[in-house]
């Protein structure tokens, strides 16, 4: 995927990723939003259902999640088959992009149901440094994890 950065340390990772591109020791794993029941996003859900606040969710913030059990899956193949790939970008992310409140939708109807929230319009400083869509292809990590990344909706409770 064509690198977009969006900041300083977004303008790092790059840099990095351009030094290391002729390692053949080195893969870049780039990550998408990362979901686990225990990320920040998702206890700011449970904070608010406890607390019943009504939350205040952002329309098109759109990104291609990934589950945490995915991630460890791809590192753990990555370590053990290193050499069957032959590509060096892996875009750790999920297969369909999902807006943060179809996110929040899902998530209510499956752990949250006392959640109360509203999708809303963010405000233009909250998109100053962040793009409000993110598409990448997970070819490379369909391949790593020998299927397609688990959607959303297979997110489990621990």
């Amino acid at each position: 995927d064509k690198t977009c950065p969006m900041g300083e340390y977004a303008n790092q990772k790059v840099l990095i990723e351009n030094f290391t591109e002729n390692n053949s020791l080195v893969k870049i794993m780039r990550l998408s939003y990362v979901l686990s029941l225990d990320d920040k996003f998702s206890n700011l859900l449970k904070d608010h259902e406890k607390s019943k606040v009504k939350l205040n969710v952002f329309l098109g913030f759109k990104r291609h999640i990934v589950l945490l059990d995915d991630v460890i899956l791809g590192v753990k193949n990555l370590i053990q088959k290193w050499d069957h790939f032959d590509f060096k970008n892996i875009n750790f992310c999920g297969h369909e992009l999902v807006d943060r409140c179809e996110m929040v939708s899902i998530l209510k109807d499956r752990f949250y149901k006392e959640l109360d929230y509203s999708c809303v319009e963010a405000s233009n400083s909250f998109w100053a440094g962040r793009a409000k869509i993110i598409e990448l292809d997970c070819s490379n990590f369909k391949e790593v994890l020998g299927r397609l990344p688990k959607q959303i909706n297979k997110i489990k409770n621990r």
